[in-house]
């Protein structure tokens, strides 16, 4: 008789315990995120010198060989929507050294075969200061974002979003809450197949490379 195996796990205030949960990944187990258009000798896997709360994160380091500013390297996963198309995106990010970037950006995009959709926010270390992506394809920064993030601390970013009227709900960082329920994100008409992307990704400063720890991500119908 095969013997049942069951995982352990750690709740320290992440986990939704209403609604329904799309997908929990602390990067404890196979690694679920395709890595999508990144260069060179760049670093993609799960490591164990580094975790939020189990034994690994993701770990993403831009090319060594031949680096340039404006290097990246991205993790990306397609899942589905649910149907209130009212979703709260959690995860928490650590870097040894943020200034090394120029910008860490989380994308959300949504496409129900009809309208095509993209919600997007990009943490400007070297700024510094938050922006949103906007109607007009490009970014424009949220008011009063100035936040220094600190080197080798996990980060918590807290996006909610409504794909049913096009708008941002709220940010969170940390501590630092930002009501953006006046903003709009872009959408387009765009035939196709329904899906829901999830993408995190780094851009070098500079020649040195940039290095980021994915602790745990959480997505969620609200």
């Amino acid at each position: 008789m095969g013997k049942e195996y069951t995982r352990p796990i750690i709740v320290t205030g992440l986990l939704p315990f209403s609604d329904r949960i799309i997908y929990h990944d602390d990067f404890e187990g196979i690694l679920k995120w395709p890595d999508e258009g990144s260069l060179g000798d760049y670093i993609y896997e799960l490591d164990p010198s580094v975790s939020l709360h189990g034994n690994q994160s993701l770990y993403l380091k831009t090319r060594t060989a031949g680096a340039i500013a404006g290097d990246n390297v991205f993790a990306a996963r397609y899942d589905h929507l649910r149907p209130s198309k009212v979703h709260n995106f959690i995860t928490n990010l650590r870097s040894p050294d943020w200034t090394k970037m120029l910008s860490c950006e989380i994308y959300l995009s949504y496409s129900d075969g009809n309208i095509g959709t993209v919600a997007a926010i990009k943490l400007r270390p070297n700024i510094p200061d938050i922006q949103y992506y906007t109607t007009g394809q490009d970014y424009a920064s949220i008011p009063d974002s100035e936040y220094r993030l600190y080197n080798n601390s996990f980060h918590q970013i807290n996006l909610k979003i409504n794909f049913a009227t096009y708008k941002y709900l709220s940010l969170t960082v940390d501590h630092r809450f930002f009501d953006l329920s006046a903003l709009t994100f872009f959408s387009t008409p765009a035939l196709g197949f329904g899906y829901l992307k999830t993408k995190i990704w780094i851009t070098t400063a500079g020649a040195a490379p940039a290095e980021l720890y994915i602790g745990t991500t959480i997505l969620h119908e609200i």
